[in-house]
């Protein structure tokens, strides 16, 4: 399009708003009609108290004020808009005689000036480049409060170590575009307040950020939770239902633990990922989407590639940019920093002033070793708070001893699968509780009648006890018992519908 046709001014986005300020009605009538060819939602005044009282009420994308205007003048339009608006382009229509003044209001924020009479190509040239100037100042402001917002910690990470400062540095690189990330980390180590800020800090920051984690969806909702349902398409299905893959259109779709997805959902996530298309189950149409991918894992995808479990097309899809997170024992100088911010943070919830360390207590902490990463560090915190009885936390408040729960040991997973406690002698080793096993089952199959010794058979049974134990042990939680055994949700999910 060019700069002198019609429809230049207007030619993206929505209609455009324009003020004209000036005390002839003929010359309003004129710029309204030359406006709204144009495509402008045009806002008419006749004065300076009427035009400030506009300005301070609604936002435009160019203002044109006449210098000579009763009740102030051009110039109190002038500074009213530079207050309320600063990146709004301001054009001062002035007579002949009053370009010195003209020129006065230019160095005080206007953005140019016609002399009337003006032809209407000159005023579509500088409107048009007024509204272009317009536009490069609300951007630069725009990348002026990001860069503000990525001075600080990112979104509440707390950091300084030289790991975090690369991690700050990846997350500022990587924001900007649209190209899928993997974040990697153990678990506790703020994987998803890693997305947020990629979001946050993105063009894509007043859009939804929205999260599933995929290792808490039952199978056989997996896809109508990702991609919604219409009214009826199943038993339940009283009402139409808009999937995280629509909710998400406009910002960024977060999957946690992808690696728990169901192998029979990835073709279709994969699908959906590469055409940014989906179908709500029952539906016959597909729905365009615009969105952002970020996932997180605290497993080895590429393993899981290897053994079956994940789609090697769809890892590769996701893992574009992969970003590590650091566990905290690799970054432990950012423990004090961390137990600072929890302490302020936890203290203002509870309205009471920060206590203060007992002597060493630091110490202590630095060399604990937070399997549990920086999600376990803040219960520590959070846990001596609700503890202590004054202004100092000691040791006591901590309780260090029964906060870290290291891996099940081979001793802790077998010693699951007896039905009685292992004996002193037992507890020494593995060895130990392997020979008191196989003897109990032994005598289990000879009470059963059973002849022969069957490894395979006494393996299963070896497996469905730890299970049944570790499930016993939590009360029916498969998040905890799956940790109590040291294997994923997605495993103790498996086993328990092969045992079912």
């Amino acid at each position: 399009m060019t700069e002198g046709s019609p429809q230049a001014l207007s030619e993206s986005g929505p209609a455009p708003r324009v003020l004209i300020v000036d005390d002839e009605p003929s010359i309003r009538e004129v710029l309204e009609i030359f406006f709204e060819q144009r495509g402008f939602e045009v806002t008419l005044c006749e004065d300076a108290l009427q035009a400030e009282q506009v300005i301070n009420a609604s936002r435009f994308s160019l203002i044109l004020t006449d210098l000579r205007l009763p009740k102030g003048g051009g110039m109190k339009v002038l500074d009213v808009a530079q207050a309320s608006q600063p990146s709004c382009p301001i054009v001062m229509m002035t007579a002949f005689a009053s370009t010195s003044t003209a020129i006065e209001a230019m160095k005080r924020g206007a953005y140019d000036y016609l002399i009337k009479p003006f032809e209407l190509d000159a005023l579509e040239v500088i409107s048009q480049k007024a509204i272009k100037h317009g536009s490069l100042l609300q951007e630069n402001q725009a990348l002026k409060a990001r860069l503000a917002q990525r001075g600080a910690p990112l979104e509440g990470m707390i950091g300084q170590s030289e790991q975090m400062r690369a991690l700050f540095h990846m997350i500022e690189r990587i924001a900007p575009s649209k190209t899928p990330v993997l974040i990697l980390g153990e678990s506790g180590t703020g994987k998803e307040m890693v997305a947020q800020a990629i979001h946050k800090l993105s063009p894509r920051a007043s859009g939804p950020f929205v999260v599933m984690n995929c290792a808490a969806i039952p199978e056989h909702l997996f896809e109508s939770e990702l991609f919604g349902h219409v009214r009826g398409a199943f038993t339940g299905a009283s009402e139409r239902r808009v999937g995280l893959f629509q909710a998400a259109h406009g910002g960024t779709l977060f999957l946690d633990e992808v690696g728990e997805m169901p192998l029979a959902m990835q073709a279709k996530v994969l699908r959906a990922i590469q055409f940014m298309r989906v179908k709500a189950v029952g539906a016959t149409e597909e729905v365009a989407v615009d969105i952002r991918i970020l996932s997180a894992t605290n497993r080895s995808l590429s393993e899981d590639v290897q053994s079956g479990l994940f789609r090697e097309d769809l890892y590769y899809r996701l893992n574009v940019i992969p970003v590590t997170v650091p566990p905290l024992r690799e970054r432990s100088a950012d423990i004090p920093l961390l137990v600072e911010h929890f302490l302020s943070s936890l203290s203002k919830e509870q309205a009471r002033t920060p206590p203060r360390l007992a002597p060493g207590l630091m110490s202590k902490l630095l060399s604990a070793p937070l399997p549990g990463n920086v999600r376990e560090l803040k219960n520590l915190v959070e846990r001596a708070l609700a503890l202590s009885q004054g202004q100092l936390l000691t040791e006591a408040d901590f309780m260090f001893s029964s906060a870290h729960h290291a891996p099940a040991s081979p001793q802790a997973t077998l010693a699951l699968s007896m039905e009685r406690e292992p004996t002193e002698h037992e507890a020494y080793g593995s060895e130990a509780l392997l020979e008191a096993f196989v003897a109990q089952v032994e005598r289990e199959a000879e009470r059963e009648g059973e002849r022969s010794w069957s490894l395979e058979r006494h393996l299963e049974r070896l497996e469905e006890r730890l299970v049944y134990r570790a499930l016993e042990r939590t009360g029916g939680n498969r998040t905890e018992a799956a940790q109590l055994l040291g294997i994923s949700f997605r495993s103790i999910r498996y086993r328990l519908k092969k045992m079912t």
